[in-house]
């Protein structure tokens, strides 16, 4: 709009210069630059692979001056012309951050009330008021959906990355979680462990007490993990009744030993559960034991298994 608007106005003002009738002189020099600079500026938008940023945040602005720069050379004025103005204001309201579609209506009011100044015909200031309202109607509503659709989508995001039967973070969350402190402990060299904890004869309870029982323990399970974790740590749901825990700058020695804290715990408040549980827990640590975050999962996965074929209810440590 602002490239086909652009040239079609200098178009105009090179007729006006020529000696076509139209407004007098005193507005053909700013009609002519504003032409120019509408042109370019959707030159860029166009052809640009990608516009800057404040150009991005311009453009409503700019249009607006474009959509009421006739109606204040020629002193005429349409309200059909002038509910153009919705437009920018909902392209700012939507897609560019919250203080440009303030600014936007902003502009739109003020060149709505140099409209309203200019313009000599029956109705212009009334036209004028309801456009105005009209705009601050849009822009209130435009930026109120984008806030009430903002909080929606985080909260979409969160759940999607919370186990919904112990709030504990999901297995795609622990992924991205292990991933990112993978990351730090290659720039800074600290140690990373990880805890694979399963429950142990978790079917056999099922079977014997009924599926509401198995998710209860679950829940208090996890309360029990989360509740013993120091803060930055990560505790994560990873399957049906497997668990992570994640312990960032961590040897495997002081790994070992909260691995065995966390194994006593879990028994000793278990036992005043309706069904009492124990956990088999494996633990591998980077860099002793792997060396990206497939391998620290994987070995800490095969410590479990050996924890389990040991007897369960203990635990054990990667080779």
């Amino acid at each position: 709009m602002l490239l086909a608007g652009g040239f079609m106005a200098v178009a105009w003002a090179i007729a006006i210069a020529g000696g076509v009738s139209g407004p007098d002189a005193r507005w053909r020099t700013p009609v002519f630059v504003v032409s120019i600079f509408a042109a370019g500026f959707g030159a860029v938008l166009l052809l640009g692979r990608r516009a800057p940023t404040w150009l991005l945040f311009a453009f409503p602005s700019v249009t607006a001056v474009l959509i009421c720069t006739p109606p204040l050379v020629s002193q005429e004025s349409t309200p059909a012309g002038s509910i153009l103005l919705v437009w920018p204001i909902l392209f700012a309201g939507y897609l560019l951050p919250e203080r440009i579609a303030w600014a936007t209506l902003g502009v739109s009011l003020g060149l709505l009330m140099a409209m309203a100044l200019r313009v000599h015909s029956d109705g212009t200031v009334a036209s004028c008021v309801e456009v105005g309202l009209s705009l601050v109607a849009t822009a209130y509503i435009t930026v109120h959906l984008r806030r009430h659709n903002r909080t929606l989508v985080y909260r979409l995001h969160q759940e999607a990355r919370i186990d919904a039967l112990t709030g504990l973070a999901n297995r795609r969350a622990f992924d991205d979680l292990l991933e990112r402190d993978f990351t730090l402990y290659q720039r800074r060299g600290d140690p990373l462990s990880l805890l694979a904890i399963d429950v142990d004869h978790f079917k056999r309870l099922n079977d014997r007490a009924g599926h509401p029982a198995g998710d209860a323990a679950l829940a208090a399970l996890a309360a029990v993990l989360a509740a013993q974790v120091r803060r930055g740590d990560i505790v994560a749901r990873v399957g049906g009744e497997e668990f992570a825990v994640l312990l960032t700058d961590c040897p495997t020695g002081v790994a070992q030993h909260r691995a065995r804290a966390l194994r006593a715990v879990v028994a000793a408040d278990s036992a005043a559960w309706p069904n009492p549980i124990t956990v088999s827990i494996g633990v591998a640590t980077v860099p002793a034991h792997a060396d990206t975050p497939a391998g620290l999962v994987t070995a800490a996965d095969t410590a479990l298994y050996a924890a389990k074929a040991a007897g369960r209810d203990t635990v054990a440590t990667a080779s």
